[in-house]
């Protein structure tokens, strides 16, 4: 039996919000290739009045969505440029250095604003010296899935480990943040019963190859985390064993990483945004086949 042509206009309407309604997900899926800062501008600008000092942060926008980069450091600094051990946190701030199209290194307050290669890129080569950029996407949830780099000091130099912040995380200008003046940056794990409001480990990956042309992130790494990662703030830093469950193995290369020989700079990362599709509109579209169903039953009868 053929359907009414108003029976075939109802169902054919519903099927339709039905398919909308499940594909949001897909429609809010996107990638960010963020760090491609070369001579030619990039995607990423200087924010502020600070940049000169350790406190810099830039600022990088890609299809109406941004980050804000800023770069730390477990080296504190001497003479002039120390700054104070803040409580429960090790991490001061530093200056992120824009290098062209090798992209991001940072400058800790002990090498100085005026340091040059390799230490003006994010390195460990000091005893005990931990570099990092952080990454934050603001309101938005992220998955960090690729990261590039544009330069390294050399064979197995590209040694780097990614975390990402579980629960509220705190505000800038906040004591466990703080940018401008006596910045420190809370660096705490999630280890043992601690759950929330820590940094968890995504991943440790050993000897990142390095891509220095355009386009970008042809050899970047993909960093394996799942969906249910997503974070609005992030980390990358030099390789470190007690962020990595006190253990050297890793990801790729030769499976060891090691602590204090690295020194690269960052040129790409590759973020995926996702979204479920929105319950109420699920429920809408179920409404409508169950109306449209008893539409072609009273046509039937």
């Amino acid at each position: 039996m053929s359907l009414s042509p108003n029976f075939s206009l109802i169902l054919r309407s519903t099927l339709l919000a039905a398919a909308a309604a499940v594909s949001l997900g897909a429609q809010a899926q996107g990638t960010w290739n963020l760090v491609d800062v070369g001579s030619s501008g990039g995607q990423c600008t200087q924010q502020g009045t600070n940049s000169g000092t350790f406190d810099n942060a830039y600022g990088c926008a890609n299809g109406g969505r941004n980050v804000t980069i800023s770069s730390w450091s477990s080296d504190r600094g001497t003479g002039g440029n120390a700054q104070a051990a803040g409580t429960g946190s090790n991490f001061a701030n530093a200056h992120l250095s824009n290098q062209g199209t090798a992209g991001f290194g940072s400058k800790n307050r002990t090498e100085g604003l005026g340091v040059g290669s390799p230490d003006h890129a994010f390195d460990s080569i000091a005893p005990g010296t931990m570099d990092l950029m952080l990454l934050d996407f603001g309101s938005t949830n992220v998955v960090l899935s690729q990261i590039g780099l544009g330069w390294k000091s050399g064979t197995g130099a590209g040694d780097i480990t990614v975390m990402r912040w579980v629960g509220t995380k705190p505000a800038f200008g906040t004591a466990a943040v703080t940018v401008g003046g006596s910045d420190t940056l809370s660096a705490t794990t999630c280890t043992g019963g601690v759950v929330t409001g820590c940094w968890s480990l995504v991943g440790s990956y050993d000897d990142l190859a390095t891509d220095g042309s355009n386009p970008y992130g042809q050899n970047a790494v993909n960093t394996g985390a799942a969906a249910s990662t997503a974070s609005s703030w992030w980390m990358i830093s030099t390789f470190n064993s007690a962020f990595n469950n006190n253990s050297h193995t890793c990801i790729g290369g030769d499976g060891t990483c090691t602590s204090g020989n690295d020194s690269f700079k960052i040129n790409f990362i590759n973020t995926t945004v996702s979204q479920v599709p929105v319950p109420g509109s699920l429920a809408l579209a179920g409404l409508g086949l169950l109306a449209a169903f008893a539409a072609r039953r009273r046509i039937a009868a």
